[in-house]
């Protein structure tokens, strides 16, 4: 009986850390796996590309020369 008091409170603090972690993330994981109707991923679509102006950058791209 002594070992399960001293593991009690332990017990209590897991339980309610897993409960609040499942209360707290749920929504955010179930909003991850969620699929758009049409079987596209946004986060896998291509957005404009933006080529970078390597202005300033060593001395080949110096426009005094």
């Amino acid at each position: 009986m002594s070992a399960l008091r001293r593991a009690f409170p332990f017990l209590v603090a897991a339980a309610t850390g897993v409960a609040s972690g499942i209360y707290i993330f749920k929504p955010i994981v179930l909003g991850e796996i969620k699929q758009p109707a049409d079987g596209s991923n946004v986060f896998n679509t291509p957005s404009s590309t933006v080529i970078p102006n390597n202005q300033g950058q060593g001395k080949d791209n110096d426009p005094s020369q």
